[in-house]
């Protein structure tokens, strides 16, 4: 009996994608996997962990491909999980769902917590907070950055694969109190706050300094106060609960996993960090455009309002944008992630991929 909230005259089942290998054009019998991903960015990030094979072939969905009666705004996985509880999509083996984890990874070393994006049944999830996440993994941003802006990167004060590990370091005790503390008052409206007040400071950081040393950027050295002000509220909290004991164990359980200062970044949100980081650097790209612009400006002076301006669009056509680019990059490399691995493993197991080839991308070498 379907649930009385469904408002859609059909329903994506397992047991059909099962029954469409009896119509394959090519005579095999590939079951047809519908693959539900939260957007447009999670398609081109899952579709590289999932190639068609002798006994599946894979259809790639967002909850947009579905159009409800009842208006609602919710969209990405709260779409989906509606979905799912209306028995709209109905979860199998060529239904399934791939997720960003969201904290969901780090809270789950605290037994009493639950969360639908844990990894269930047909439900495969990153283990790090997000996609973007990912993005920032090892040094392909340090490449990318040296493609986009044209020039080797060697002589830059900061790179940004070290700013990341510094951000990393600086808010490892944070990320570990803060899912401790929303797991244990159950998101009481001070952990709402302080889960608010580092979002608005990782914005500041897109004002970071990176052409000199860290220690000397004044916006920086502000957010580094602030972090630390934030995790002294949150031990104040621990004590006056009177649980630093849970606390420790929890701490324990998430070193022994293997979170550590250096790959903290991994399990805090994603879009936040990924812009910070992003806007940051692209500051400092703009600024090498605009010097390259300057140069043929002066080359071309002499030869006229029409070819400075062609000379100039050039410059802009070729100049690409930092995000984008790095994005691109992940897609065609794939290099390997750590705990996004773990967790992709499972999902290639279940559908037959090769994982040396997929998990370790074109280049394994970052």
């Amino acid at each position: 009996m379907l649930n009385d909230e469904r408002d859609v005259g059909f329903s994506f089942d397992a047991e059909y994608g099962d029954r469409t290998k009896y119509f394959n054009i090519d005579g095999s019998m590939a079951q047809h996997v519908n693959v539900w991903v939260e957007a447009l960015d999670d398609q081109r990030f899952w579709m590289g962990y999932l190639k068609p094979n002798d006994f599946f072939k894979f259809a790639f969905k967002q909850p947009t491909d579905i159009v409800t009666l009842t208006g609602t705004a919710a969209g990405g996985c709260e779409r989906l999980f509606y979905y799912e509880k209306n028995e709209i999509i109905k979860l199998g083996v060529t239904e399934i769902f791939c997720l960003d984890s969201d904290d969901s990874y780090v809270k789950a070393f605290l037994g009493e917590y639950t969360s639908p994006k844990r990894p269930r049944p047909y439900v495969y999830s990153t283990n790090i907070y997000a996609i973007e996440n990912a993005f920032l993994s090892g040094e392909l941003i340090d490449r990318t950055f040296e493609s986009v802006v044209a020039r080797p990167i060697e002589g830059l004060a900061v790179l940004p694969s070290v700013f990341i590990r510094e951000l990393s370091r600086i808010i490892f005790p944070l990320v570990k109190r803060m899912a401790f503390y929303e797991v244990a008052s159950k998101d009481c409206e001070d952990a709402i706050r302080v889960r608010r007040s580092v979002r608005i400071l990782f914005r500041s950081l897109k004002r970071v300094n990176c052409t000199a040393n860290l220690s000397q950027c004044e916006n920086f050295k502000k957010f580094i106060a602030s972090v630390n002000v934030l995790e002294v509220e949150v031990l104040a909290v621990f004590e006056q609960l009177k649980i630093e004991d849970a606390y420790s164990r929890f701490e324990d359980k998430i070193h022994r996993a293997g979170i550590h200062a250096e790959n903290a970044f991994l399990f805090y949100r994603g879009h936040s960090i990924f812009d910070s980081v992003i806007k940051a650097y692209a500051i400092l790209s703009d600024a090498y455009r605009m010097e390259e612009v300057a140069k043929v400006e002066a080359a071309f002076k002499n030869s006229g309002e029409q070819a400075i301006n062609d000379q100039v669009a050039g410059v802009n056509k070729a100049w690409g944008t930092l995000g984008e680019t790095l994005k691109q990059n992940f897609y065609i490399m794939r290099p390997s992630v750590p705990f996004l691995s773990e967790a992709c493993s499972r999902l290639m197991t279940d559908y037959k991929q090769n994982s040396g080839e997929q998990l370790n991308g074109v280049s394994a070498t970052f």
